[in-house]
């Protein structure tokens, strides 16, 4: 017999009110899902219910495998004490379904109708409270209570971190010796790290396959995807190209981003290169692209598979601090889009073992960095909070969950970003001596630094915890910082006047792009021009006249030249993989910036009026532009090359290249070099990152 809220048979009782099950009265834990299944296999007792009814009805617009429901019975089988062999309650029918086959008994009696309606009203209340918890802890968006334990205390950068199937050890690339390389560390015990690589090639992004056997990694100084046995070994070539590898599910493919890795020093947003998701055969052989560019517009990373391997979910980088959320089957056929909150930027995608969730590390705008889950059916669902940098004290960046998604690691990342001030000889444009810090402050960037056009001031951008950023001014020297604009919305980019007397930047604290322009002496700010889209990077032109700039359409950039006094735009490039960042000549003739090949960015010339583009550059790696010499002989730029970011200039008149600076390090970048008047200085923006690798028991 049954009451409409309770099922009883044997020694079980199903009580779909207070979602339980008791054995001999004592409650028996499963998890919702399996409860779920249980309680429709009892309502269609009088049938084989298939495997994908079932599925349907428990799992319904997620994307799981049959090992889902097969573990979900098994759960069931263990806590009702049933056994496949010789079933009492559920019985297998191979190759259909499923069967709820023990008959229905007499519950046991109600208590007294008093204390019954006390036991109800108890019920209801405790089912109250639980729910206004939820509530509440839905809208005050507070990160869940975890104990968090630190697996590595290196004084460098440790990152990447993997766990092996079992869950057991962590796999991970540090900087310790000098390069990154792959080590391999127990979780529960202080047994010491065992050396997975050590050829010195740059290995960073450990994968673990998911039988245990193998590690794919990226190598950063020899380009590409390599293999190498999870207990050290001779590793193999998978790919001769791309980035962030990740294992399907049953471990015969590997998904992966065709651009290689620009930095491990700041957080993994792509550069103005194309990239598209990828597929190898782990065991060796072509590459299959899945998407193509475009479509989504902008540039895709960050692969992760759905447990059933049917979907890979990524991220798209439409601009610089704006990125989505897609789904695209395993074919490439069909794409779709998780529906994103306002003011949120993705930096890495993990699809839960479940396929429920999709966790992320990330920014949003009212809680800064952290890591989140949403549902992984695409509606639109606000964001759970795991952990954010106000519990761990840095920014959790890179992220792994184990096979049964019951632990979360992850690796900080704390940066100091400052001015640095080099000497350099006008004559032959290298240093005469070390690089010394202007600013030595703990903002998370100070940079976009220009010389005043007398070379007594620079203006430069501050990026603090909590704001926007904002254009400060100081001295050549150093001294005297002052912020000249103040707004929770990023101002950026400054440029200065001709006159040196006010100070032209980007703001974003209008509904519109704007650049707006501060004098120096009063204070006074106005808008100097208007545009339509999403421009970046704005240059005022040496005469003052007009603004270059660039500007994403459908994810890929071009330059752009707008007239001041009338407001008249004029489109420059026209290209189909990516033109931005330029500079102007002193003479203001011609126009430096970065041109996309490939995975690769060079340095390009064009001029002023527009035509075909000169490409000057054409080694691997990366060559960003920021401004000329004072006689515009030589252009300034920073380039990664051999896996490591430095200053270099390249000759107009030789076509020569020379590096000015000479770090060695990975985790250190330089950005930005603005040449003095002078041409006896050189400030850029110098930077260097360090972290940990931690892991958290989501189960607790």
């Amino acid at each position: 017999m049954e009451s409409p809220h309770r099922y009883s048979f044997g020694d079980v009782v199903v009580d779909t009110a207070t979602l339980q099950i008791l054995k001999a009265g004592v409650p028996v834990p499963v998890e919702p899902k399996s409860f779920r299944v249980l309680l429709y296999l009892i309502e269609h007792r009088a049938r084989v219910v298939p495997k994908e009814e079932l599925m349907g009805a428990v799992w319904k617009d997620s994307f799981v495998t049959d090992n889902a429901l097969t573990r979900a019975i098994a759960q069931l089988r263990k806590a009702l004490g049933d056994h496949v062999k010789d079933a009492r309650y559920i019985e297998t029918v191979p190759t259909v379904g499923y069967r709820f086959i023990a008959g229905m008994a007499t519950p046991p009696p109600a208590p007294p109708g008093n204390h019954l309606r006390w036991v109800a009203l108890g019920l209801i209340l405790a089912v109250a409270a639980g729910l206004a918890l939820f509530w509440r802890a839905g809208h005050t968006r507070q990160p869940r209570n975890l104990s968090v334990y630190q697996l590595t205390t290196s004084g460098g950068l440790d990152l990447t971190p993997t766990f092996s199937p079992d869950g057991s050890s962590i796999a991970y690339s540090s900087d310790r010796s000098g390069r990154f390389e792959l080590y391999v560390r127990p979780v529960n015990t202080s047994g010491r790290d065992v050396a997975i690589t050590s050829d010195g090639g740059q290995n960073v992004q450990p994968a673990w396959s998911p039988d245990g056997a193998s590690i794919a990694y990226t190598s950063v100084g020899k380009r590409g995807i390599f293999v190498a046995p999870a207990l050290g070994g001779f590793p193999k070539r998978l790919t001769s190209f791309g980035s962030q590898p990740t294992w399907s599910r049953d471990g015969r493919f590997v998904a992966f981003r065709s651009s290689g890795v620009y930095s491990l020093a700041t957080a993994d947003y792509l550069p103005t290169t194309l990239s598209t998701i990828w597929v190898v055969p782990a065991g060796g052989g072509e590459p299959r692209q899945v998407t193509q560019p475009g479509s989504p517009a902008g540039r895709h990373s960050s692969p992760t598979w759905s447990p059933d391997g049917q979907w890979l979910a990524f991220i798209v980088y439409e601009t610089l601090g704006t990125s989505h959320l897609w789904m695209v089957s395993a074919d490439g056929a069909t794409l779709r889009q998780i529906p994103r909150a306002e003011r949120e930027s993705y930096l890495q995608a993990l699809w839960s073992p479940d396929g429920d969730w999709i966790y992320f590390s990330g920014f949003r705008a009212s809680e800064g960095f952290g890591v989140w889950r949403i549902p992984a059916v695409p509606k639109l669902s606000d964001a759970e909070p795991i952990i954010n940098s106000q519990v761990v004290a840095a920014i959790p960046r890179d992220i792994a969950l184990s096979a049964d998604g019951r632990r979360l690691a992850y690796n900080t990342a704390s940066a100091s970003s400052n001015i640095w001030d080099l000497p350099v000889s006008p004559k032959t444009g290298l240093a005469t001596g070390p690089a010394k810090p202007l600013t030595s402050d703990t903002s998370l960037r100070n940079t976009h630094a220009v010389f005043s056009p007398d070379g007594s001031r620079i203006a430069y951008y501050v990026r603090r915890a909590g704001t926007g950023g904002d254009i400060f001014v100081m001295n050549a020297d150093g001294s005297q910082p002052v912020a000249v604009t103040s707004d929770r919305e990023p101002d950026f980019m400054p440029s200065w006047t001709p006159d040196g007397q006010s100070v032209v930047y980007a703001s974003a604290r209008f509904p519109d792009a704007q650049f707006r322009m501060v004098s120096l002496g009063d204070g006074k700010e106005q808008t100097l021009l208007k545009t339509e889209g999403k421009p970046g990077s704005p240059k005022l032109s040496p005469d003052g006249q007009e603004v270059l700039y660039h500007m994403f359409q459908k994810g890929i950039l071009n330059l752009w030249i707008a007239d001041i006094a009338t407001g008249a735009a004029r489109q420059l490039t026209f290209d189909n993989e990516s033109m931005g960042y330029g500079c102007w000549s002193p003479d203001g003739r011609h126009i430096a910036f970065e041109i996309a090949r490939g995975e690769d960015t060079h340095l390009a010339l064009l001029p002023r009026e527009g035509g075909e583009p000169v490409q000057l550059t054409h080694e691997p790696g990366h060559a960003w532009p920021f401004s000329f010499s004072p006689g515009g002989s030589r252009i300034a730029f920073a380039a990664f090359r051999d896996g490591v970011w430095n200053l270099w200039w390249y000759s107009l008149a030789t076509k020569e290249q020379k590096p000015v600076t000479n770090y060695t390090s990975l985790r250190t970048f330089v950005r930005y070099p603005s040449w003095s008047p002078q041409g006896d200085r050189m400030i850029f923006e110098f930077a260097e990152t360090k972290g940990n690798v931690f892991y958290t028991d989501l189960a607790e």
